[in-house]
């Protein structure tokens, strides 16, 4: 999106694609990752997850509102700049999969301890 707002010109409609198709391919890895992280309750999980989708597609209304009044511009900073916020979350995810053995070899891709 940073990326978006920094062309000018064509290079906006080279980019407007490629925004549109990342924006919608996350939805499946993350109710994937949704379901592995709770396997005892995936429907609970899932269920949560999908509230929580809905509430930040209401929160895409205040969006709008915000470009109206102050310019698109401001609208898609701002829309790029709020998903940053969630960036210190990540580290409240499990370290291990709960399914995992407790003496399981660790690999190369597995996260540094």
């Amino acid at each position: 999106m940073f990326a978006f707002l920094a062309a000018k010109g064509w290079g906006q409609f080279l980019l407007l694609p490629a925004l549109g198709l990342t924006s919608l391919s996350t939805a499946p890895a993350i109710m994937a990752l949704v379901q592995e992280t709770f396997p005892h309750s995936r429907s609970l999980a899932n269920g949560v997850y999908m509230a929580l989708n809905f509430l930040i597609s209401l929160g895409r209304c205040w969006s709008w509102r915000l470009g109206d009044r102050f310019g698109l511009r401001l609208a898609f900073t701002v829309s790029a700049a709020i998903p940053l916020l969630g960036l210190p979350f990540l580290f409240l995810f499990p370290k291990h999969h709960p399914n995992d053995p407790p003496n399981r070899r660790p690999t190369p891709f597995d996260p540094p301890t």
